[in-house]
C-alpha cells in the first residue's frame, strides 16, 4: 500500500491518504542551447553540448535507467556503476551517480557544487541540487539514458531521511522496504516499495555548473489557490477564490474555477480556441488547450499543478476534481453524507482522480484564465 507522509495528505482535517501519481509527455526543451547533436535524440548541434564532457557551461544529464532490478544493487557504489555502465553503453560522458543514499545527508552532499540537469532529450528537468528533494522539478524525469520514455516506471530513490528505509543500504534484494516514486512524479512524491521488487533507478550526472530554467512561453495562465477551498457556494464561490489569489498576485485577465456540475463538464466552462494554458513564468501544461479540458482529456500532463498565481512552488497538496454525480452537491455541500468530491495530488502529472475525499474536507481550486 502506497504511503505518503502527513503534508502530502493533509487536505483537511479529515482528509486520508489517497493518491497515487501519473504519467507526461516531455515538452519544453531547455532554452539556452538551441543545438544539440544526433546522438542526443534532438537532431541537434551543439557546441559545446550534452555530448561534450569537458564542457564547463553545459548542464548535467539526468536520466531514468532503462532497466530495473531489485535494491540488491551493491549498495550505492554499485548503484553508481550501473549509472556509468548505462551511460556509457549510451554514449554519454561525463560522471553520473545514482539518486540514492544509504544515510541521511549523503544524496545532498553528493550533488553539492552541481547545478542545471535536462533530460537525454534536452527537456529542463531541474536547477539546483535542492530541486531533487524539494517542489521543484521543472519538467518529470521520465526519460531514460536512449531517450526512451519510461512513463508510469517505479524508481527507487533517495530521501532526506533514509534510515530503515533503504534496503539495508541497496544490498537486500529479498526483504525490507526502499523509498520510491513513479519515475514521472516530483521525485520528493515517495512511497515504500518491497526491495525484492524491480525498479529502475535516477542517474544523474554531476560535476557541471549552468543554470536551467524553463523556455519562454505564450499561453493562458493556470494555477492553484493557495488555499484550501472548503465547497460551499457553489461554483461563484470557487472562482472568487481564483480570482482573489489572482489580483493578489497582480494577474490580468478572467479567471474561473476548473470544475464540473452535475449538469456541465468543467471543460464546458472555457474555450479551447483560446491557446494552451501555462503556470505562471513556467512550461505549457499541455500541447493544445484541448489536450487539457477536452473529453477524454490527455492522459499525461507537461509539468506540475503545485505552482500558485506567484509562480511558487506550494507545498503538494490536493485539488478538487469532481465530476457529474461526485461534486459536493454542485460545490454547494459540507455535509458528509453529500456525493463525494474526487480528488488528485498536485504534483501528480495527470488530472484522473484516483480517490475520494469527504465533503466536509478541503482541497485547492485549479484555477484557469478564461
Amino acid at each position: 500500500m502506497r504511503s505518503r507522509n502527513a503534508s502530502r495528505v493533509a487536505a483537511g482535517s479529515r482528509l486520508t491518504a489517497i493518491l497515487l501519481a501519473a504519467c507526461i509527455a516531455g515538452c519544453g526543451r531547455f532554452g539556452f542551447d538551441e543545438r544539440a547533436t544526433d546522438a542526443l535524440g534532438g537532431g541537434r548541434d551543439a557546441s559545446p553540448g550534452l555530448d561534450d564532457a569537458d564542457a564547463a557551461d553545459r548542464p548535467n544529464v539526468a536520466f531514468v535507467s532503462s532497466t530495473q532490478q531489485t535494491a540488491a544493487l551493491g549498495g550505492v557504489a554499485g548503484a553508481d556503476a550501473r549509472c556509468r555502465d548505462l551511460a556509457s553503453a549510451a554514449g554519454l560522458p561525463g560522471e553520473f551517480i545514482a539518486f540514492l543514499q544509504a544515510s541521511d545527508g549523503e544524496a545532498r552532499a553528493r550533488l553539492a557544487g552541481s547545478r542545471g540537469w535536462v533530460d537525454r532529450r534536452g527537456v529542463a528537468i531541474a536547477d539546483a541540487p535542492e530541486d531533487f528533494f524539494g517542489d521543484g522539478l521543472i519538467h518529470p524525469l521520465r526519460i531514460d539514458e536512449r531517450g526512451q520514455e519510461r512513463s508510469r516506471g517505479v524508481s527507487y530513490v533517495a530521501r532526506d531521511a533514509s534510515s530503515g528505509s533503504s534496503c539495508a543500504g541497496w544490498t537486500d534484494g529479498s526483504s525490507g522496504i526502499g523509498y520510491s516514486s513513479f519515475v514521472d512524479d516530483d521525485l520528493v512524491d515517495r512511497w515504500q516499495r518491497n526491495c525484492s521488487a524491480a525498479a529502475h533507478i535516477i542517474c544523474l550526472e554531476i560535476g557541471h555548473d549552468a543554470p536551467v530554467t524553463p523556455p519562454p512561453m505564450a499561453g493562458r495562465v493556470a494555477f492553484t489557490t493557495v488555499a484550501p477551498w472548503l465547497p460551499s457556494g457553489g461554483l461563484a464561490a470557487a472562482d472568487a477564490a481564483c480570482a482573489a489569489d489572482a489580483a493578489t498576485a497582480g494577474l490580468g485577465g478572467s479567471f474561473k474555477a476548473l470544475l464540473p456540475t452535475s449538469s456541465a463538464t468543467a471543460g464546458s466552462r472555457f474555450s479551447a480556441s483560446g491557446g494552451s494554458w501555462r503556470t505562471v513564468g513556467g512550461p505549457a501544461i499541455t500541447s493544445t488547450a484541448t489536450e487539457f479540458i477536452g473529453s477524454p482529456m490527455a492522459p499525461s500532463l507537461e509539468t506540475f499543478l503545485n505552482r500558485d498565481a506567484r509562480g511558487v512552488a506550494l507545498t503538494p497538496g490536493l485539488i478538487w476534481l469532481g465530476n457529474s454525480t461526485a461534486n459536493c452537491s454542485n460545490w454547494n455541500s459540507t455535509l458528509t453524507t453529500a456525493p463525494a468530491g474526487l480528488g488528485e495530488s498536485t504534483i501528480d502529472t495527470r488530472l484522473a482522480a484516483w480517490g475520494t475525499f469527504p465533503c466536509d474536507a478541503t482541497a485547492h481550486v485549479l484555477c484557469l484564465e478564461e
